[in-house]
C-alpha cells in the first residue's frame, strides 16, 4: 500500500471517529452499535496493510502491540501522513 493510500484511510478513520463522538452525544450510541458497524472495516484495512510488526498484534493476540497500533491510528495530534508513515514502516514499537 502506498503512503498516500494509507493517509486517505487514516483520514477516513479520523472522520469516522469524529462522527462517532457526535452520534454518542446525540443518541448515546456510536456507529458500531447501529446500522453502520461496517465502518469498522476501515480500521481492519489499515491493520491489514500496516507493517508486519503491527499485524502480528492480531495474529498473536498481543494486547500491547494492539494498544500501540490503536494509539497511533487514533492520535489526531499527528498528521495523517505521519501516522501512515509510522504504520507502514513499523517505526514505533513496544519496548520489552
Amino acid at each position: 500500500m502506498t503512503k498516500k493510500d494509507m493517509t486517505l484511510l487514516i483520514e477516513a478513520e479520523d472522520a469516522i471517529n469524529d462522527m462517532d463522538r457526535v452520534l454518542v452525544s446525540l443518541t448515546s450510541m456510536g456507529h458500531s452499535d447501529g446500522l453502520f458497524h461496517k465502518m469498522d472495516n476501515v480500521y481492519e484495512v489499515i491493520m491489514n496493510n500496516s507493517h508486519e510488526y503491527y499485524q502480528k498484534a492480531k495474529k498473536e493476540n498481543d494486547e500491547d502491540i494492539e494498544s500501540l497500533f490503536y494509539h497511533i491510528v487514533n492520535n489526531q495530534y499527528l498528521l495523517a501522513m505521519d501516522r501512515a508513515e509510522i504504520l507502514l514502516e513499523g517505526r514505533i514499537r513496544v519496548e520489552n
